[in-house]
């Protein structure tokens, strides 16, 4: 954690208030200054990005539910994108025998990454752009770049799309930080 309440251009009261709700991304000591790392800078970032649209915090507190929920290793290793991430990597090694080996899915289950973290990774990495649609009933959707069929076929996801919602732009505050920050 490096990052001060004016490096994310909030106020005391803002974070004290936010922390009172349960909103922040971990505990704090009281009476200390906090600091924040940058994961949690760009979930404070999203929280004024909702505020702005006059989201109440219950319904930022279900967004932070989800979004900073531990993936479930399985994940990674039921698709096979995780085999494309490492072939652009390093192509000269066997995808297929990496992907099924003990060490692998140990490491990836040992990781404990949450969809937030996981989203910033792809976006820093590979360009991706992440948004965060949120509806009125405080539903929620990641929506990758070009991914807005997966999500039409998704429990749900066809009713979501259809009604009004939200987009908290991922890429944007990403790009907001590193035009802002440098990255030693």
């Amino acid at each position: 954690p490096r990052f001060t309440i004016k490096d994310v251009g909030i106020t005391h009261r803002w974070i004290t208030h936010w922390h009172i709700k349960g909103l922040l991304a971990r505990k704090y000591e009281e009476q200390k200054w906090r600091k924040f790392n940058m994961i949690e800078y760009v979930w404070l970032k999203m929280i004024v990005q909702m505020r702005k649209f006059n989201l109440p915090l219950a319904e930022i507190k279900k967004v932070k539910d989800i979004i900073l929920e531990e993936l479930p290793y399985s994940a990674f290793l039921d698709t096979n994108e995780e085999a494309d991430i490492i072939k652009k990597i390093n192509p000269s090694e066997k995808v297929d025998e990496i992907i099924k080996s003990d060490k692998f899915k140990k490491d990836v289950k040992a990781n404990k990454t949450t969809f937030l973290e996981n989203f910033i990774l792809d976006s820093l990495l590979f360009g991706s752009n992440y948004s965060v649609l949120i509806n009125s009933q405080g539903d929620y959707a990641p929506m990758k770049e070009n991914y807005f069929n997966e999500v039409k076929v998704m429990k749900g996801g066809a009713e979501f799309l259809k009604g009004s919602f939200i987009s908290i732009s991922i890429f944007e505050i990403l790009a907001e930080f590193i035009n802002t920050n440098s990255l030693d």
